[in-house]
């Protein structure tokens, strides 16, 4: 395979010119010639998001992980850049979703493991579990349950099914 050996050798000058000399326009080839590492990525995390957050604007939180992880990486350390990229780019995704979302992780993980007990007591009991049982489930109190249900509401807010699709625009939603 002559051509993959040809890329192969333009790649690696490539980083020699950018590490070297930090031309602009070796960084510039180098991003175009990963970037789809960032859709591959982009496409990676979207599995497990809602529908209403465009791949298209994961892409873009990725390729400033791809940049980043182009200006740090070492080659003379003898690792794949791919290897180290995916871990940048992936990073640079996550970090930019939870910079645009109003709602605190330890809520989140509250609202999760409310609606686990639901679905557990719902499974076990055959119908829905009034709010002592799903306390009793939590071994918290009946009022710190209604704090975690109005936390749970919020976190089906943003259920796909009961919004539109909409794009994100950086830093806020549009």
């Amino acid at each position: 395979m002559p051509e993959t050996d040809e890329v192969a050798a333009l790649v690696a000058q490539l980083w020699g010119d950018y590490k070297t000399d930090g031309t602009h326009d070796a960084r510039e080839r180098l991003i175009l010639h990963y970037s789809p590492l960032v859709k591959f990525v982009a496409g990676r995390v979207a599995a497990g998001l809602p529908q209403n957050i465009e791949q298209s604007d994961l892409v873009s939180y990725g390729i400033f992980g791809l940049i980043d992880a182009i200006d740090k990486f070492d080659p003379g350390r003898g690792f794949k850049f791919e290897t180290y990229a995916i871990s940048r780019i992936k990073g640079a995704i996550i970090d930019e979703l939870r910079s645009i979302d109003w709602v605190p992780r330890s809520i989140r993980a509250k609202a999760r493991a409310v609606e686990r007990a639901y679905s557990k007591l719902e499974n076990e009991l055959r119908r829905s579990p009034d709010d002592k049982e799903v306390a009793a489930e939590l071994d918290g109190v009946e009022d710190g349950l209604d704090r975690s249900h109005e936390r749970a509401q919020i976190r089906r807010s943003f259920d796909p099914a009961c919004q539109p699709k909409r794009r994100l625009a950086r830093g806020r939603l549009a």
